[in-house]
């Protein structure tokens, strides 16, 4: 009988671990397995989750060389077909603002420049590896959610 438990990766997860995911964050909090910086890399092999969830992490990350390779290591380690669900904050709304730790903003269309269908992935060459947008939405008034699969 096949196993239809999924390999979950929780990067960030703070004082928030997900129950059997491998939870990941900068600081030895309880609940982490293992304390990983995502803007350095992730010591996973090539395609080894099935889902990956990130809750308020990519808007913390400042650097742009650190965010791609952030996006990057998350595509890496997915399996073909995978889920990445990203929570950010919406700069639409002042909310998003207020967190002093946050520094890269998010709209909607911010999404858009990893779609590989999409002509700013294609016009603009920042060295994603290429998503597929499965949805966008408001999860709340001021904060995106977002599902992207890797192909």
């Amino acid at each position: 009988m096949p196993d239809n438990k999924k390999n979950i990766l929780n990067i960030g997860a703070g004082e928030k671990p997900m129950e059997e995911a491998m939870n990941i964050d900068i600081l030895d909090l309880p609940g982490i397995n293992k304390v990983c910086d995502v803007r350095y890399g992730l010591t996973f092999d090539n395609n080894s989750f099935d889902e990956v969830y990130a809750d308020y992490v990519l808007c913390q990350i400042g650097e742009t060389e650190h965010f791609i390779k952030a996006m990057n290591e998350v595509w890496r380690v997915l399996k073909p077909g995978g889920l990445f669900h990203i929570k950010v904050p919406d700069a639409r709304f002042p909310a998003s603002f207020q967190d002093p730790m946050d520094c890269r903003y998010f709209v909607a269309e911010t999404f858009d420049y990893f779609d590989k269908d999409h002509y700013r992935f294609q016009k603009f060459h920042y060295n994603f590896k290429p998503w597929i947008i499965v949805s966008v939405e408001n999860e709340r008034e001021d904060r995106l959610y977002a599902i992207l699969k890797k192909p």
